[in-house]
């Protein structure tokens, strides 16, 4: 193995790891039974390859404190991938280039790739926060570009290819890359080729998207057509905004500190949108975050997240919260 590795790196014994040129940061954790075959392949610190996984790459860019789970399988020419990210059991990620920002989500049995995966023109670029379920397929045949803030949720399928019969003696064939937004959610929906979808999108469960949709709107059906043109982004009221932050994200977030005995801070509102919780200062319509980390602030943050409200934050070395910069893969 003619990698660099870091002393606090954690290779056992029975992990298979061949890597012509490459680095191993610190606190990098490949458990047993692990395989990585790579000409190049860079890991970044504190990141977690667990028993099973299987790792293919020509050259690969891996950041930091990433969470790869049993039996995922990896097998990507030029493999890019982001910071805080989570690749669950059984999950597969293939082809000729993927390139995922930070925060990444790929769920239990989820595909990136499948057919022709490894033709030339595929590949898939996606920004930060990229979600997909379970049991979520997106193909990248063609080639596909997603913004930020992507939701690919369970059973959703996004396809940049469609054959099967004979296009010779006239059967429908469809070939072409997909083009996806920032804030676009697509909860159990069929996305066919060549289509382009617009920012801030939300689409119907069950809907078969075959044409483009424009950015802020509401479409459903199948095929979907737009319900609502311009429904998104709404600005809230005061009120609202203080019910939204009282009911989903504070009320359900004491509720778990109470059971996980952690201790509840103090919290006031100091202007609208801006709430302080314990000394970290919550600013949630212009996404900021300042002061020191908490047990109870993450709790809070990660209550927030699941109600899609994400800040580009992380917690630095001295404990407190710092930006990070938006992917670009421009």
């Amino acid at each position: 193995m003619a990698v660099d590795v870091d002393f606090s790196a954690d290779i056992h014994n029975d992990a298979e790891v061949e890597i012509s040129e490459g680095y191993i940061g610190p606190g990098v954790r490949i458990e047993r039974g692990v395989s990585i075959k790579a000409d190049y392949l860079k890991i970044g610190r504190d990141t977690l390859i667990r028993k099973g996984v299987s790792l293919r790459t020509d050259h690969g860019v891996i950041g930091y404190d990433n969470n790869f789970f049993k039996d995922a399988e990896i097998n990507v020419k030029n493999l890019v991938l982001g910071n805080h990210g989570v690749v669950f059991a059984r999950a597969i990620i293939e082809g000729s280039e993927v390139r995922l920002g930070h925060g990444f989500y790929i769920d239990t049995n989820a595909v990136i790739g499948g057919g022709s995966a490894f033709d030339p023109e595929s590949s898939l670029r996606a920004g930060d926060f990229y979600h997909q379920g379970k049991n979520s397929q997106v193909n990248t045949g063609r080639g596909v570009i997603v913004g930020h803030e992507f939701g690919c949720g369970m059973g959703t399928n996004v396809f940049t290819h469609g054959a099967y019969l004979s296009v010779w003696e006239g059967f429908p064939v469809q070939w072409g890359p997909v083009n996806i937004g920032n804030r676009v959610w697509l909860p159990n929906a069929l996305v066919m080729p060549g289509v382009t979808i617009g920012n801030d999108v939300v689409v119907g469960a069950g809907s078969l998207v075959s044409r483009d949709i424009s950015s802020g709107s509401l479409a459903v059906g199948s095929p979907a057509v737009v319900k609502k043109a311009n429904a998104y982004p709404r600005n809230l009221s005061d009120n609202e905004k203080d019910g939204v932050f009282g009911e989903l994200f504070l009320k359900p977030s004491i509720n778990l500190a109470c059971m996980r005995s952690i201790e509840i801070p103090r919290h006031s509102k100091i202007r609208e949108g801006v709430y302080d919780v314990g000394g970290v200062v919550f600013d949630i319509d212009n996404r900021t975050l300042e002061g020191k980390a908490s047990d109870f602030s993450e709790i809070l943050r990660n209550q927030m997240r699941r109600n899609g409200t994400r800040f580009w934050y992380e917690i630095n070395s001295e404990g407190m919260y710092a930006s990070f910069a938006k992917t670009s893969w421009d």
